[in-house]
């Protein structure tokens, strides 16, 4: 069950995406979202429940375009491999030297991404992004201090809601449809999903 607050805002959404038929989500929605699960600014090292549960929501963002990799990409399991290797750096299962080693594999990886067809560009695009957000809580010295994190974590959810679209139609007029479609999903079964209780929660 979603906190009251996160649950109002996620039912206003979906009530203007009912009344307005030309309504999609946008980055102010998502900045707002990711708010309430925990903002990634000023993070270095030492995530909360809170935290692991935001990036939690990044990764379960981008397992959900498996199917859409592997229908482009038959055997290749590279985006499942990164995924994994990203959710042992949220969840700290890694000691700080495996937790190095893990993101110089993913940076050595993920930077060679296709760039077609479109669907995969823009998975990759997202991957990469939400890469950015990981480097900047476990380095210090990150490179990626452009944008704050959040900033990053918004833009790489947007970019996996124009892979599910690209992947569907390249069709200026089908587009909308299928970007409701792709944010009702992630609205009511992605979003609930990162939120759940963590082991070592008190509550």
């Amino acid at each position: 069950m979603l906190s009251p607050e996160l649950q109002r805002v996620v039912d206003d959404i979906l009530l203007r995406a009912n009344r307005d038929n030309d309504y999609v989500i946008d980055s102010t929605d998502i900045l707002r979202i990711g708010s309430l699960f925990g903002s990634l600014n000023d993070i270095q090292q030492q995530l909360s429940r809170q935290h692991q549960r935001r990036l939690l929501l990044q990764l379960l963002t981008l397992r959900h375009l498996l199917p859409i990799w592997h229908q482009h990409l038959p055997g290749d399991t590279s985006l499942n491999d990164y995924l994994g290797t990203m959710l042992s750096l949220v969840m700290k299962r890694l000691s700080p030297n495996r937790a190095k080693d893990a993101l110089d594999y993913l940076w050595e990886h993920i930077d060679a991404y296709p760039r077609e067809p479109p669907a995969i560009d823009q998975i990759s695009v997202s991957l990469y992004t939400t890469l950015k957000v990981l480097d900047m809580i476990e380095n210090p010295t990150s490179a990626f201090n452009d944008y704050a994190p959040d900033t990053h974590a918004g833009v790489a959810l947007m970019y996996a809601a124009q892979a599910y679209v690209a992947h569907y139609t390249a069709n200026k007029h089908e587009q909308q449809q299928y970007y409701r479609q792709y944010w009702r999903y992630w609205l009511t079964e992605i979003l609930p999903r990162a939120w759940f209780t963590l082991p070592g929660d008190t509550s």
